[in-house]
């Protein structure tokens, strides 16, 4: 057996595995599924992988899926917009998506990907006229007014980079709601650095010691649900049904719950 050949062989384990959750403690491991491994790929996916605890898995559909229809599931995390999931894909798996999703400005109303227009009185959407396109100019869906790509990829990459630039001296939370009130007239609600910074939020409010769940204002609890809801959005419509594990939708499924109950009972 030649390098090349091993090589070849452990590029194909590489793109056609799925990594097996083990205990703590007990490393990592990857298994390969021959059937599984021939379904393609979707950023909107019409199934899911849910790995069983004898490492079988098991691909369940979370809509309904017509005769003839193709099988798909999302090979990435859901939340990534399409300029970054492209990339993702391309890199990992060798392939440039043009699904759906990947194709609609909108990204199927997730809008993960968009800014607000800064145009006087506007505040539309601004998103990238041709999504699969890397140099693609942006522009609002209200006024039309335009944006260059590199303007609009700095203002997400600038974003970013502020997300994880917090003073010592502040908690964790007080720094979360001064970008998200730095950002909220430049990056639509429902971006994906917003929605990151909102989920975060949500959970942290009545989950931590500065902010304990006991002691929590009326204000406070208030806030708490608005930022929850906002950042369920887009997972709600990128992973429709209760098929497996969702890490973050579920979690702020739970969390609504818990301070609706509370809302309605103070």
């Amino acid at each position: 057996v030649t390098g090349d050949e091993i090589h070849r062989m452990i590029g194909i384990m590489s793109v056609n595995s799925l990594e097996i959750e083990l205990d703590e403690g007990y490393g990592e491991e990857m298994g390969f599924y021959p059937a599984f491994s021939n379904i393609n790929h979707s950023c909107l996916a019409n199934a899911k992988p849910v790995k069983l605890k004898d490492k079988a898995v098991q691909v369940v559909t979370k809509t309904r899926v017509k005769e003839g229809e193709e099988i798909t599931f999302q090979y990435i995390v859901e939340i990534q917009p399409t300029r970054i999931r492209r990339g993702m894909l391309n890199r990992k798996w060798f392939f440039l998506c043009s699904c759906t999703r990947c194709c609609d400005r909108t990204e199927c109303g997730t809008f993960l990907g968009a800014l607000l227009c800064q145009d006087r009185d506007c505040g539309g959407s601004v998103l990238p006229d041709q999504p699969t396109v890397s140099s693609s100019s942006f522009s609002c869906l209200e006024c039309g007014s335009t944006v260059e790509d590199q303007e609009a990829v700095r203002i997400m990459n600038e974003a970013e980079i502020n997300t994880r630039k917090k003073d010592p001296s502040d908690h964790v939370v007080n720094h979360i709601e001064k970008f998200l009130q730095k950002y909220e007239h430049i990056l639509h609600p429902f971006n994906y650095v917003m929605a990151s910074m909102k989920m975060k939020l949500g959970c942290l409010y009545g989950n931590c010691p500065q902010y304990p769940l006991a002691t929590m204002t009326k204000t406070i609890m208030m806030r708490k649900l608005q930022v929850c809801q906002e950042s369920l959005v887009p997972l709600a419509i990128l992973d429709q049904g209760n098929v497996g594990e969702n890490k973050w939708k579920g979690r702020l499924e739970k969390e609504i719950s818990k301070v609706q109950y509370l809302l309605q009972n103070k």
